[in-house]
Parts: structure tokens; C-alpha cells; sequence
């Protein structure tokens, strides 16, 4: 599952306002409460996270985690390239 880490993100840069972030990106607010509660990602416009990376001065890879069924977070693996 893939994790969205919104809500701590917003906490560790102390933005509370829901309702002007949501207007900044593009998003109703409703739609941003839900990404920051549930921490689940369905869908988002590239567009609409183009403009939260920028809102919140974070790179996409940044507000998301991979977590495996145990709830451990996934962790990609060093790969070598495949030898000719």
C-alpha cells in the first residue's frame, strides 16, 4: 500500500490551515481533509501535486512511503545492472 505522509509533513512545518492550502494547490478542501486524514492515496492530478510539492518546499518522493502487509516500511533494494 502506498502510504501518503501529508499529515506529518504539514505537523513538522506547523501548517494548519486546511483551507488555504487546499485554494494554494487546487484542491477542494474537503479533498485535501481527506488525504490528510486517511493518509491514502487514490488519486491526485500530477498538476495538483506538482503544487503541493511546491506549496510545502518538498520533492514528491518525500510525501510518500511504501508499506508492506506487517506494516514495515518497504525499502528499495540496491540493484546492479544485468551484465551483457
Amino acid at each position: 500500500m502506498i502510504e501518503l505522509r501529508l499529515a506529518e509533513i504539514l505537523k513538522a512545518k506547523r501548517i494548519d490551515n486546511m483551507s488555504r492550502l487546499a485554494l494554494d494547490i487546487g484542491i477542494s478542501r474537503n479533498a485535501l481533509n481527506r488525504l490528510v486524514k486517511k493518509g491514502e492515496l487514490f488519486r491526485i492530478e500530477m498538476e495538483s501535486l506538482e503544487k503541493l510539492c511546491r506549496q510545502l518546499n518538498v520533492m514528491p518522493n518525500d510525501l510518500f512511503n511504501i508499506v508492506n502487509e506487517d506494516g514495515s516500511i518497504w525499502e528499495a533494494k540496491e540493484s546492479t545492472p544485468p551484465s551483457d
